[in-house]
């Protein structure tokens, strides 16, 4: 997986966030980072494209089931 910052600034006043902790899973990786400034904290799970498009895909087959009345 990649080992990159994907958040940067925080969404409240606009600072460079710092990176605080890093979990890497079977499947995901967690990201957490602090704002320096306001001190808000950003969480991020990050997966591989192949797999959340595999979950959208399974996601929207409930919804049309569920839009259906199949249930």
């Amino acid at each position: 997986m990649k080992k990159v910052c994907t958040v940067k600034y925080c969404t409240e006043c606009k600072k460079q966030m710092k990176q605080t902790y890093t979990r890497e899973e079977a499947a995901h990786l967690v990201r957490t980072r602090k704002c320096p400034e306001c001190h808000k904290n950003i969480r991020t799970v990050e997966i591989q494209l192949d797999e959340y498009n595999e979950t959208i895909e399974k996601l929207n087959k409930i919804i049309d089931i569920l839009k259906e009345g199949r249930c």
